[in-house]
């Protein structure tokens, strides 16, 4: 399924932005003709993260928790990501610390 024209151009000017909020989506999906690339996704959320954008700082703590993308597992800096998230007003991310400290 195609977009229509002037979607699509929305579309791949969002992902051509610097917006914070297209980084997530370019490498990790291949979405807007980039190619899929799991290292650049990854460097894309921190980025995002460093910017303040906390849906970014709980992606970034879900690929630590799970060594999801090219992330180690590393449950403290999961921690660190999802605590950064909360404190800019993610609920998610203090229910993901909440979570891990429960297991």
């Amino acid at each position: 399924m195609s977009l229509p024209f002037y979607y699509a151009k929305a579309w791949k000017q969002a992902l051509q932005s610097e917006n914070d909020e297209a980084f997530y989506i370019r490498h990790e999906y291949g979405e807007g003709g980039m190619t899929k690339d799991p290292y650049q996704a990854f460097q894309d959320y921190k980025k995002a993260a460093e910017q303040g954008n906390s849906y970014a700082a709980c992606l970034l703590g879900t690929c630590y928790q799970r060594s999801y993308l090219t992330a180690p597992k590393n449950i403290a800096k999961a921690i660190e990501y999802y605590e950064q998230a909360g404190k800019k007003g993610n609920a998610y991310g203090w229910y993901q610390c909440a979570r891990i400290y429960l297991d």
